[in-house]
């Protein structure tokens, strides 16, 4: 197994240590843990592209080792924030949860029906900023929980700057799933007549 794929599979394993550590309360280091999958998440896509290591294992298990660990921390995140925040910030980040898994889930569901037509949907620049913000958003909310800020100045500072990411993630994820549609006009004229 190369280096990019073992960084891949490294992903995977964080994931449940992600949540283990949230669960106990350790919610900086969950923060911790989410930022090195992600740096992995970078390391690995642009290791492999510069030594001519992409694969077909990597190709299918990269994009699906990032969706699993992003949608596992929201997740765990609502569940969290849904318990130990106002009602109103706990409704509007389940609604941006819901909003992120559904676009993920339709845009990879896209590329499978473009992969069946033998065209390949690549990650496009808007989809790579959302991915940069919603990891940025995700890392607020983990340190939004964490006590050691909690009710504090620097506690408020970090809850608002989250609001604004968590926001701006939900635009993004928007605005890129309707990109990936537009972007992709002809693949979806050939799925329209199949219905």
């Amino acid at each position: 197994m190369n280096l990019p794929n073992k960084l891949t599979v490294l992903r995977i394993i964080l994931m449940p240590v992600m949540v283990l550590t949230f669960y106990l309360g350790w919610y900086l280091i969950s923060a911790g843990v989410f930022l090195l999958a992600a740096f992995t998440d970078m390391l690995d896509g642009k290791y492999a592209r510069k030594h001519g290591l992409v694969t077909v294992f990597g190709k299918f298990v990269d994009p699906l080792a990032d969706k699993l660990i992003n949608l596992a921390a929201l997740v765990i995140l609502v569940w969290r924030i849904s318990q130990s925040q106002a009602q109103w910030y706990g409704i509007f980040v389940t609604l941006v949860a819901v909003v992120i898994i559904s676009r993920e889930i339709i845009i990879t569901s896209l590329r499978a029906l473009a992969a069946n037509e033998g065209v390949v949907i690549a990650a496009d620049k808007m989809g790579k900023i959302k991915t940069v913000l919603q990891d940025i958003a995700i890392v607020g909310m983990f340190m939004d929980e964490a006590t050691l800020i909690k009710n504090t100045f620097v506690g408020e500072i970090v809850h608002w700057l989250t609001v604004v990411l968590v926001f701006g993630a939900l635009v993004l994820t928007v605005a890129s799933g309707i990109h990936y549609f537009t972007d992709n006009k002809e693949l979806m004229k050939k799925i329209g007549k199949d219905i």
